[in-house]
């Protein structure tokens, strides 16, 4: 489901939170968009930003595999880590 920064409450009301009771899950794409720039209340936004945030933690296992991996990069020298947001 792919969210546009400009989404009002309404979208969120009306599209989100059905399919969110009936699925108990939302697979956002596309949502690494401002916040700022849709018209939204100030307490909107930042519920929406707080959900995103717990919602996109990794697991205590993706978690310690990335510990590990920086270990190992860190004990073999200076490295460059490159974050490509969701191009592929």
């Amino acid at each position: 489901m792919p969210p546009v920064s400009w989404s009002s409450d309404k979208y969120y009301l009306q599209q989100v939170l059905p399919r969110f009771r009936k699925h108990k899950v939302i697979h956002f794409i596309r949502s690494d968009t401002r916040l700022a720039n849709n018209g939204l209340s100030l307490d909107l936004q930042r519920l929406r930003c707080r959900v995103n945030f717990h919602g996109l933690k990794f697991t205590p296992r993706i978690e310690a595999l990335g510990s590990k991996l920086v270990r190992i990069l860190k004990q073999r020298g200076s490295f460059v880590a490159l974050h490509l947001r969701y191009e592929m």
